[in-house]
């Protein structure tokens, strides 16, 4: 074979030989995809609607992935954000949760840097800066990312309340349920051990006696007497702020009994009707729900 030839064959060796192994093109990695649980043990739904999407933030350990991220949680729900993904194995990927979408979208303070267990403490999710409008919490069932891995979120919200109408020495009514799809207490309140005296201008002279309190299927850990200060129909937000400004008395044993002094009627002027409200309060990793038993003190008719 001829110099010339040799020169050819070997070039064209060469060049079949980087057709098959020397391509430059880059693979795409292997990724694990997240499913979502909505905790929701609750009897009423959310007033800011049903829980659409979650929106989240990568941390500087993902592989591959920076910026901001979604989850649907409702099938078809519209997303802010590119679908979550993560490289599988990618164990030091840390996924921050920033927001929930329902009606419109909730930035949670402070965000969820989440791992395998709830936070200490729940955070607060407010609509453009107003009113705390419901809790939440958020966990994954692993940091391994082996495999497509689970988001839990646990929130909170809605709160509802029933009224009772009563004369000044017997008190009676009913409990109400639920502010938060975290489960609420469901205790109902007995207090027609109250006895209520007094003078002729309907003014409150003496409280003495015990409401008492019976154990439902579902039992708090603490109440707080709210004096009057809550709206017909609270939000969750201002039921929320009525026990966060209480004081606050820890439940112990079955069937608890709230003290007459405990619902500051001395001096009161029953000529028009005085409310007061038993917040009941039932907290699971961090977000609380309430239970309103409402009692309605009023003066004797003519």
């Amino acid at each position: 074979m001829s110099t010339r030839n040799r020169t050819a064959a070997t070039i064209a060796a060469m060049t079949a030989a980087c057709v098959t192994g020397c391509s430059s093109s880059q693979s795409s990695p292997d990724v694990v995809k997240p499913q979502v649980v909505v905790v929701d043990r609750s009897t009423h739904s959310l007033t800011s609607g049903s829980l659409l999407a979650i929106d989240g933030t990568y941390g500087a350990g993902c592989t591959q992935r920076s910026g901001a991220w979604s989850i649907a949680i409702q099938p078809g729900a519209t997303l802010d954000n590119p679908a979550l993904s993560v490289v599988r194995n990618n164990t030091g990927c840390v996924l921050t949760l920033t927001g929930l979408v329902a009606d419109a979208l909730y930035t949670g303070t402070p965000s969820i840097a989440m791992t395998d267990a709830y936070q200490t403490s729940a955070s607060a999710f407010a609509s453009g800066g107003g009113a705390v409008a419901f809790y939440a919490n958020a966990k994954l069932d692993s940091l391994g990312f082996a495999t497509d891995f689970v988001v839990t979120v646990l929130f909170s919200d809605n709160s509802s309340r029933a009224t009772g109408g009563n004369t000044a020495t017997a008190t009676t009514s009913q409990s109400s349920a639920t502010s938060q799809q975290v489960q609420a207490p469901n205790y109902t309140i007995d207090a027609s051990s109250i006895a209520v005296a007094t003078d002729n201008a309907n003014i409150v002279q003496t409280a003495t006696g015990l409401a008492q309190l019976t154990d439902g299927t579902a039992t708090g850990e603490a109440y707080v007497v709210d004096l009057g200060t809550l709206p017909l129909s609270p939000t969750y937000a201002e039921v929320d702020a009525a026990y966060l400004a209480g004081t606050a008395v820890a439940i112990t044993g079955a069937d608890p009994s709230i003290d007459a002094a405990s619902f500051d009627l001395v001096g009161l002027d029953l000529s028009t009707p005085q409310v007061r409200t038993v917040i009941v309060s039932h907290t699971e990793s961090g977000v609380r729900s309430y239970e309103l038993l409402v009692v309605t003190f009023n003066a004797f008719g003519p």
